[in-house]
């Protein structure tokens, strides 16, 4: 498939939204406003505006990597976790669910990954401890999957 930023980012972030675990960890439920939860789980790196304790998932792409031939390219998803200091481990549990959704075992998937328009999305790995404001804690990791040129 060719490489669509995008729709890659949508699917990913609709895919997150739509898990009850995950709106719980965020302090959020099933029946919140959308906009609540469009402020929580965004597409994009944004950080240096939480406020009041705020919980947030950012997931927008980083630089590419050459694929295996000139024909296809890695791209990289990023997802961070914004947390409070003071409920740290919550960032660590969202990453683990993160990594659960997207790596979900589905008896018609052989591979046992998630995948985007038949792109399949591997974990590339913790990214542990980021940057975020002060008197919070941010844990970040990425996904690649391949597209063509």
């Amino acid at each position: 498939m060719p490489f669509s930023p995008g729709r890659a980012k949508e699917l990913i972030h609709a895919r997150i939204r739509g898990d009850p675990e995950i709106l719980q960890l965020l302090d959020l439920d099933e029946q919140s406003d959308n906009v609540d939860i469009a402020k929580r789980i965004i597409q994009r790196s944004q950080w240096d505006d939480l406020v009041n304790g705020e919980r947030r998932i950012c997931i927008y792409h980083r630089p590419s990597r050459p694929g295996s031939t000139d024909l296809f390219t890695e791209n990289v998803l990023q997802i961070d976790v914004h947390v409070p200091s003071s409920v740290d481990y919550i960032a660590d549990s969202i990453q683990e669910r993160v990594s659960r959704l997207l790596s979900f075992k589905d008896p018609n998937n052989r591979t046992g990954k998630f995948e985007i328009d038949n792109m399949v999305l591997q974990l590339d790995g913790s990214l542990g401890e980021l940057p975020t404001i002060p008197s919070f804690v941010c844990v970040g990791s990425r996904f690649c999957y391949y597209s063509t040129i």
